[in-house]
């Protein structure tokens, strides 16, 4: 019974293909003329993850040992040491031992580790369900922080060419090839073996100007600005040097190109910065 269900589901879907396809992508391209529609992400994100599948079935399919061999020891220490000693013991900071043990121990001051709270939870979990520790989740975890820049790139590629008049398909199609060329590029495959904050803060970047992009055309308001203001802080904690180096740029380009759009950022830059002097 279940076969013969299963077997018309798709003779039906094969049948309509067309009708189908036709019916999904005009629904997201009246979805994506909303400036702040966020569905058609789900098809990058969707696609980024088979292709995150497809890199650790071929590029990236390496033995547990050659990844705890390979990877750079400070970043798991640094996780070991927060999930078996204590994360709040241990201030969040780079202790690669824990501080009973060896107190005279060097750590970094010029980081916040922000970069590493994904991985962290991910391996949380993982060693409260397995009891050890596993290099090839901190592994998956270093490249979905790619995965997830690529897609926001080729959903932000896909919107500014969708809306210079180029068809949705096409624009779907040249966005995923954005995203394909990014999150294959040797540079990023090559962080596999560690993850840093010049790696995380593109997230932030890319979202940061996916709402802007959206908002060009309206005006601005209390949620949007709320949103960009968190995503500014989170971008501040993550990289200092770097989030004040895209906001400053892009804030004096915005200033010229659009002086009549010129969000408030003066003020959410200086709230977002204020924890640096704190």
């Amino acid at each position: 019974m279940w076969g013969s269900l299963t077997s018309f589901f798709f003779n039906y879907i094969y049948l309509n293909r067309k009708t189908i396809t036709l019916t999904y992508f005009s629904k997201l391209e009246q979805k994506t003329k909303n400036p702040f529609s966020l569905w058609p992400l789900l098809i990058f994100l969707f696609y980024g993850f088979l292709l995150l599948s497809f890199l650790f079935f071929t590029v990236h399919d390496r033995s547990e040992k050659e990844f705890e061999k390979r990877m750079d020891p400070r970043f798991s220490n640094f996780i070991k040491v927060w999930v078996n000693q204590g994360y709040l013991k241990h201030g969040g900071m780079a202790f690669q031992y824990p501080g009973d043990q060896k107190p005279d121990q060097e750590i970094w001051r010029s980081t916040t580790l922000f970069y590493l709270q994904l991985g962290h939870v991910m391996e949380r979990l993982y060693m409260d369900y397995r009891g050890e520790f596993s290099y090839t989740l901190l592994a998956v975890h270093n490249q979905m922080i790619t995965m997830f820049s690529s897609c926001l790139l080729g959903f932000l590629a896909m919107r500014l060419i969708f809306k210079s008049g180029m068809p949705f398909c096409q624009a779907v199609i040249l966005g995923l090839g954005a995203q394909t060329v990014y999150q294959t590029f040797p540079f990023n495959l090559n962080y596999i073996w560690g993850s840093t904050p010049h790696v995380t803060v593109p997230i932030f970047f890319l979202s940061f100007l996916v709402l802007e992009e959206g908002a060009l055309t309206l005006k601005s308001d209390f949620k949007r600005n709320v949103t960009i203001g968190i995503l500014i802080f989170l971008m501040v904690v993550n990289g200092p040097a770097e989030s004040f180096l895209f906001l400053s740029s892009y804030y004096f380009v915005k200033m010229i190109l659009f002086r009549d759009l010129v969000l408030p950022l003066k003020k959410i830059m200086i709230n977002a910065f204020s924890f640096i002097g704190g």
